[in-house]
């Protein structure tokens, strides 16, 4: 079972949705990506929101090759927030204000890193998984005067922002949302189409004006979509809005707080600050290599997948995702897993240390 910070594990109703395909200029496929589409702005508070196939990387660098966004300050923690500068640099006169990994991002935080009054943007990942932090983005909007564009990835719908708050979100179809990757989404604050989208596009698939206008005038995708995928979407928008949006945030609160309380109760160091730590993901920090690559592999003998760490925490870090439609008894059995696995790699270092005495 997959427990990664993306892909995550996906029900079969959501993995194999039992639909016959339809052709994407017909009559019978506008009305059901009507539908798709006004699930996703009521969830989002977006006036538009874009569907793109591809990966979420696709729906943040189509808001960057889109949008007229001056001079750009990417606020980054970790791995992911270091991609979104590298994207940024590439369409607009992009600066970096980077933070300890593990260290989470606020608004006095940024302020008292960088003369926030020289820029008309700032761009930020929300959950920055490589971390496992949860950035406090929404102070940054209340106090920041210009565009916040937004890398929510990991975390929509169950982060801290909408676009009621910032001006643009980026988003893909393999985490919370919970099915198989492959769509990427990009929703708009109200205004924000005409205000600050470029008139002279950069691209052409990813362009948002023109995807915007292709449902504006024919209700319909400005290319093949992936059709198999749109069912998927649509069937997950719908369970979450069944359940309720509250209901569907508070499973993920409470989930990754169970995670956290499990592993420091298992004698483990969390890698997010506290105060800032994930609800979609929690990382947690080995001994060594060595007791993290037996971990990993006796959680995979038993069928869960979990991740190792990357940037600074690559080394003796794992990760557990709790995103989408998870199983609470699953991620509680690993977990205990988790913990059983220390105790063995202990008890076997122990008897490897009094080997070595003796000899």
């Amino acid at each position: 079972m997959l427990l990664t910070p993306g892909p995550v594990h996906v029900p079969k109703r959501l993995l194999f949705p039992q639909r016959e395909l339809m052709h994407h200029r017909s009559r019978e496929f506008r009305e059901f990506y009507s539908s798709v589409m006004g699930m996703l702005e009521e969830i989002s508070g977006a006036e538009n929101a874009v569907v793109l196939s591809g990966s979420g990387t696709l729906a943040t660098e189509s808001i960057f090759a889109s949008g007229s966004l001056g001079k750009v300050l990417v606020a980054s923690n970790g791995v992911f927030g270091r991609r979104l500068f590298e994207i940024a640099s590439l369409y607009c006169d992009a600066s970096i204000a980077e933070f300890p990994e593990g260290k989470g991002i606020n608004y006095p935080r940024l302020r008292e890193k960088a003369g926030l009054g020289e820029f008309d943007s700032v761009a930020i990942v929300e959950n920055e998984t490589s971390t496992c932090c949860m950035n406090d983005v929404k102070s940054i909007a209340r106090n920041f005067g210009g565009e916040i564009i937004v890398d929510s990835v990991s975390c929509w719908p169950v982060g801290n922002v909408s676009a009621r708050d910032v001006s643009a979100i980026a988003t893909a179809s393999q985490k919370c949302i919970g099915i198989a990757p492959g769509i990427s989404i990009v929703f708009l604050a109200h205004g924000k189409a005409d205000s600050l989208l470029l008139k002279k596009p950069r691209s052409y698939y990813a362009d948002l004006a023109r995807n915007i206008s292709s449902y504006r005038m024919k209700g319909e995708t400005l290319c093949t979509p992936a059709v198999t995928l749109l069912y998927s979407l649509h069937d997950s928008l719908d369970a979450i809005l069944e359940s309720g949006l509250g209901a569907f945030v508070a499973k993920h609160e409470a989930m990754a707080s169970k995670a956290r309380k499990m592993l420091l109760e298992a004698g483990f160091e969390l890698m997010a600050e506290n105060g800032f730590e994930s609800r979609t993901v929690t990382g947690f920090l080995c001994g060594s290599p060595e007791e993290k690559n037996f971990i990993k592999s006796e959680l995979a003998s038993k069928g869960f997948s979990i991740a190792s760490g990357k940037g600074i925490f690559s080394g003796n870090g794992l990760r557990i995702g709790t995103m989408g439609f998870f199983e609470e008894e699953k991620v509680l059995e690993a977990l205990e897993l988790i913990a059983g696995a220390r105790a063995d790699f202990r008890v076997g270092e122990m008897a490897v240390s009094a080997v070595s005495r003796q000899t």
